[in-house]
């Protein structure tokens, strides 16, 4: 029994009971025990054969034995006596996932193909701790992918500050570096903790050909014979994984190719610096730290010295150099910044006193309960918009001579092809001879810029790593440690998905090149990857580490879908169910209707192709929560309100749109809803059977209770347990102590269990907030009129969020988020004014939030002027459907 707090003097009392056993298992049990009360080993041999599909378990009695030690805590003697099931071991023997798991542990697929045959588990950016621009670089995250099965790792090499070594950081963003030699032994330690079968690691090298040839002997030393040397520099096809077991794998570009690109450049005359990766920045940019000291919109002490010396001469922006750089010496010596000086002068400053703030701060802007004594700075970054280069030459045209009449110099960084930099010299010319331009032909040369730039941006997303080049000849041994050579961009995309019969290799592509390739050219997608390998990245805007749908990657074929593993979501869990298969070892087989060369039969995701197996499954019961979690955390005045929810994710044919879901058993922390759905598969070897946990709120956003996605084509048939996982794909820690939930499906498929698990979020963290204009509340109405917002009274709210697959947007102040315990959903700034002080409105927040609803009171019809765009980087998929939760309707 348990007790509930209720309005401070009053209390609630709940029993409850252990789940019995389902009508299924009890039928189950009486069949194959002839109608007795306990099973013995040659009927419970019979049931796992029939029933259940396992007729190749050798040692039925050590199988008993195991599940009594494990109910009843204690060793099991079998020369004392046989061991028989009751219908409670019964019961508990099907629903412990240590002995009646949904997959096969062991590695069951045919490993002797070619490495293009199978998807590999593959990480991005494999070193970073957090989110793409300003996380710390480690070795833990590789460790942590490697212990949990991942194949392939990421490393982004750059010259360290000093130029003498070498740093794993991604480039020309504020993360913090880790040394290449702990990440390479790191690897070499964890590297076959969770499988043995090969670990490639991608290399994207920006070094000097010195450095590269001292990453070679770092990683000859580190690796020793683990390492694999190819015996061919242009294999006709890759060794299969069983070949590779136990060895390590170099991938990246050749030096050749670096050397090749190079004299390509030069021999065009293209100025155009060397592009960076275009993963996360496309064209090369300055390095940000640099950007943010000496930028004008930027701010800081580099900045305030610029400041002050330029207010020198009248602030006409020329300051004349000081004599002792202009003159030598009697020895034609020049000055030496280095050298000690002699003491020239001294200067004393005294400070006396400042006034001015109270005059433009209000007097709580410093401290809400003092007078200031203290002031704070922030440092915001954010990603720049571009604009024209006209409108700037114009705009500088303009004012250049307003604040002093001596020459401007424009420094220009150019990243332009040869045509571009032409159209900038025509531009300068016409400007230079003050020939007025008609506007329309502006717009006319800026769209062709535009369409050109857009070109050679799509052509950027073909490949993520683009080295800078030093000088010298390229090192031999770091060319021979290249196993699997990445294949650099030379053209269009037909171009670079021609099939070489006399060599394979690796090309990469970003998640939005794939989307345009496989709209496009799907077919020679997956007739490319048939013999050799693709990789696709997460696009540059993901800063926060989000993740893209791999099932598009994997439908057309590509062996390498990398996604960021220290994020969290949807697409990670998807991730997580395939690698679930071939008993976990970070390879998979792709299914036959990939690898059919026959063009006459080549595999199209788009063709309305036949129903091949209709899945059955029937969610039985869950359990373990209670274990987990305070009897509170779900509900405060009762126990929880569990439902579960199933789809499938495959194929655009197979993908449910929406999850079934099983009805809410209110106040069980047991809950038992033997409910069963099917799914028609046109494709199940791509598919994944989605299963999630939520706690209903009737006032609230629904609590997350855990998830867990199984590959459709290893379930195994009848009754089986399933463990969830929280929202970040970990398995459950107290598996031990609990039975889990259980979920079953009957006509061949597996369970579903339970949970250490948090509450769900959807991201990492908030981005900072916006100072804005506010909106008047007639902004939202003619939202709601246009029909671009539909408005949904509080009591549909929670239905649908339920069954029409809306996400929640809780864009609630901050107080008042905390204040109502909201949890599981996006949360963005929502800026207002208190236009509205009235008593009886007054009353209200304090009835409904409390004192700290009176003193912090929100107008709850006004909105911030940055909102769309901080959704839009929030909610970067445009297919999502938002539910927007604005405050509690009180006016």
């Amino acid at each position: 029994m348990e007790s509930y707090k209720c309005c401070l003097c009053f209390t609630r009392k709940f029993l409850w009971s252990e789940a019995q056993p389902p009508a299924d298992v009890r039928a189950a049990f009486d069949a194959h025990s002839e109608g007795g009360t306990q099973m013995t080993a040659d009927q419970f041999r019979r049931f796992l054969a029939e029933a259940q599909g396992d007729a190749a378990v050798a040692d039925v009695e050590r199988v008993m034995e195991q599940a009594l030690e494990l109910r009843h805590r204690q060793l099991f003697h079998r020369k004392h006596f046989k061991p028989v099931f009751t219908l409670d071991d019964f019961h508990h023997y099907l629903f412990s996932e240590e002995l009646n798991p949904p997959l096969r542990s062991q590695v069951h697929q045919d490993m002797t193909a070619p490495l293009s045959h199978y998807y590999i588990y593959t990480g991005h950016n494999s070193y970073l701790t957090g989110n793409q621009l300003s996380s710390d670089c480690s070795d833990v995250p590789i460790i942590k992918a490697l212990q949990n099965g991942v194949r392939v790792i990421e490393l982004d090499m750059w010259p360290n500050a000093t130029k003498d070594n070498i740093d794993i950081l991604h480039g020309r963003t504020l993360t913090s570096p880790v040394e290449l030699i702990k990440c390479l032994r790191s690897i070499k330690e964890y590297a076959f903790s969770a499988s043995p079968y090969p670990v490639i690691i991608t290399l994207e090298d920006h070094l000097t050909p010195d450095l590269q040839a001292k990453v070679a002997e770092m990683v000859i030393e580190t690796f020793g014979d683990m390492l694999y040397y190819p015996d061919s520099e242009s294999p006709k096809e890759f060794l299969s994984p069983e070949a590779l077991k136990k060895r390590i794998i170099i991938s990246t570009k050749p030096p050749k190719e670096y050397l090749e690109a190079k004299n390509v450049k030069e021999n065009d005359g293209d100025t155009k610096k060397v592009q960076e990766s275009n993963e996360a920045w496309g064209m090369e940019v300055p390095d940000l730290q640099t950007e943010l000291e000496c930028s004008d919109k930027g701010h800081g002490r580099s900045l305030w010295l610029m400041h002050g010396f330029y207010k020198a001469n009248g602030g006409c922006g020329y300051v004349k150099k000081p004599d002792f750089l202009l003159s030598t010496g009697s020895d034609n010596e020049v000055f030496d910044p280095k050298a000690i000086l002699p003491v020239k002068k001294t200067l004393k400053v005294k400070v006396y006193m400042g006034d001015g703030w109270r005059m433009d701060f209000k007097k709580t802007h410093f401290d809400p309960y003092s007078p200031p004594d203290f002031y704070t700075r922030e440092l915001y970054l954010t990603l720049t918009t571009p604009v024209k280069l006209i409108k700037c030459l114009r705009s500088i045209k303009e004012h250049a001579f307003e604040a002093s009449p001596y020459p401007v110099i424009i420094t220009l960084e150019d990243h332009l092809t040869p045509n571009l930099q032409a159209k900038v010299a025509k531009i300068k010319e016409k400007e230079h001879e003050g020939q007025k331009v008609d506007e329309e032909a502006w717009s006319e040369e800026v769209s062709d810029h535009e369409a050109i730039t857009n070109d050679h941006e799509l052509n950027e997303h073909y490949q993520e790593e683009d080295p800078e080049e030093g000088n010298g000849k390229p090192p031999i041994k770091y060319k021979r440690l290249i196993a699997i050579a990445a294949k650099k961009m030379q053209g269009d995309l037909t171009e670079a998905l021609k099939i070489d019969p006399h060599k394979v290799t690796r090309l990469s592509l970003s998640e939005l090149a794939l989307e345009k390739a496989a709209s496009s050219h799907g077919t020679e997608l997956i007739r490319f990857t048939q013999r050799n390998l693709l990789r696709i990245f997460p696009k540059g805007t993901r800063v926060t580490s989000s993740n893209y749908k791999p099932l598009l990657g994997w439908m057309h074929g590509a062996q390498m879908v990398a996604l960021n593993m220290q994020g969290y979501g949807k697409p990670l869990w998807l991730v997580h169910g395939m690698f679930k298969a071939n008993g976990g070892c970070g390879y998979v087989k792709k299914p036959d209707i990939l690898l059919n060369d026959d063009p006459d039969q080549l595999f199209d995701p788009k063709a309305t192709l036949p129903l091949l197996k209709t899945l059955k499954v029937r969610i039985y019961t869950g359990d373990g929560w209670r274990f987990d979690f305070h009897k509170s955390h779900f509900d405060t005045f009762s126990p929880p309100d569990f439902y579960a929810r199933v789809g499938i994710a495959g194929v655009p044919v197979d993908t449910s749109t929406t999850m079934k879901q099983t009805k809410i058993i209110n106040d069980c922390w047991m809950p038992v809803w033997d409910e069963e759905f099917e799914f028609e598969l046109r494709v199940p070897e791509l598919a994944l059977l989605r299963i999630e946990v939520f706690e209903h709120d009737v006032s609230d956003q629904d609590d997350f209770a855990g998830q867990t996605c199984l590959p459709v084509w290893e379930l195994r048939t009848g009754i089986r347990s399933v463990s969830l996982c929280d929202h970040k794909g970990r398995p459950l820690k107290s598996r031990r102590r609990t039975k889990n939930t259980a979920a079953a499906m009957t006509a061949g498929v597996a369970h579903l269990a339970t949970a250490k698990l948090r509450r769900a979020t959807f991201m990492a963290s908030t981005p900072p907030p916006s100072q804005g204009r506010v909106y008047p509340s007639g902004g939202l109405l003619e939202l709601i009129r246009s029909g671009v917002v539909r408005a949904i009274p509080p009591k549909d709210a929670a239905a649908a969020l339920r069954t029409e697959g809306f996400r929640l947007l809780d864009v609630r102040p901050a107080w008042e988020h905390e204040k109502a315990r909201v949890g599981g959903s996006l949360h963005v700034p929502f800026f207002v004014a208190d236009t509205d002080p009235t008593p009886v409105t007054l009353l209200k927040k304090w009835v409904h939030f409390g004192y700290i609803g009176l003193w912090t009171g929100q107008h709850l019809t006004t909105i911030n002027e940055q909102f769309l765009p901080q959704v839009e980087e929030l909610v970067p998929d445009k297919e999502d459907k938002l539910l927007v939760a604005c405050g509690e309707g009180l006016r």
